[in-house]
C-alpha cells in the first residue's frame, strides 16, 4: 500500500493510500497490519491493501507497536518534554491506557505505576499474553496482570536494542543495533 515518494495521510486501496513517515508495524492473526508514523493515527492495511485511519486516542509519539492473541494493540510512547515515556494499550473504543511508566528517567522492578520508563523501543507480545519492550540496555518484561520485571540484560549501559520478535516458540530475538547483532 502507499506510493513511493508521494507522502501524505490518505486511505485508499493499493498505491491510492498515502503514508508519512511509517515508523511502526505489526500484524494481527487475521492477516491485518497496523502502522503508525507522522500522521499521527493508527492506520489499518487489510489483506487486499485497502488503508483506514483507525480513531484512537494514540499520542503524537508512538514508536513500537504489538499486537496479542486476542486483538488488544500495545504500543511504546517516546519521552519527550512535553510527553512522558510509557507503555500503553488501545482499548476497542479508541481509548488508551497507559500501563506502565512515569516520567522519571531509569527503571525498577514493581507496580507498572512506578515503573520508570525512558525512551522505549519496539515492543513484542508472546502467545501467554505477557508484553516485552526494549528499554535501553535491557529487555522488560510486563506480565498480563501488569507486573513489571527485569527480563534480559542485552548489552553493556550505552547499547541500545531498539526491535524486537518473537516465535511461535515463545523465543525472544532482540535487534541490537549498536552491537550489530541479532541476539536470542
Amino acid at each position: 500500500a502507499g506510493l513511493a515518494h508521494s507522502f501524505a495521510c490518505t486511505d485508499g486501496v493499493g498505491s491510492e493510500a498515502r503514508f508519512n513517515r511509517p515508523d511502526s508495524i505489526t500484524s494481527d492473526t487475521e492477516g491485518n497490519l497496523f502502522v503508525v508514523g507522522y500522521c499521527d493515527t493508527l492506520r489499518k492495511i487489510t489483506p487486499n491493501g485497502t488503508v483506514t485511519s483507525i480513531d484512537s486516542q494514540l499520542p503524537s509519539s508512538v514508536y513500537g507497536l504489538a499486537i496479542d492473541n486476542t486483538g488488544t494493540i500495545y504500543f511504546t510512547n517516546h519521552n519527550y518534554s512535553y510527553n512522558p515515556a510509557y507503555i500503553g494499550r488501545l482499548l476497542p473504543d479508541g481509548s488508551v491506557i497507559q500501563i506502565a511508566g512515569d516520567s522519571s528517567k531509569g527503571s525498577r522492578d514493581g507496580a507498572p505505576s512506578r515503573y520508570a520508563i525512558n525512551t522505549p523501543g519496539g515492543c513484542v507480545t508472546d502467545s501467554s499474553g505477557n508484553v516485552f519492550l526494549c528499554l535501553g540496555p535491557e529487555i522488560v518484561q510486563i506480565t498480563p496482570d501488569n507486573t513489571v520485571l527485569s527480563f534480559a540484560s542485552v548489552g553493556a549501559t550505552q547499547m541500545n536494542p531498539n526491535s524486537l520478535a518473537i516465535d511461535s516458540l515463545n523465543t525472544l530475538y532482540v535487534a541490537n543495533q549498536d552491537e550489530h547483532i541479532i541476539q536470542k
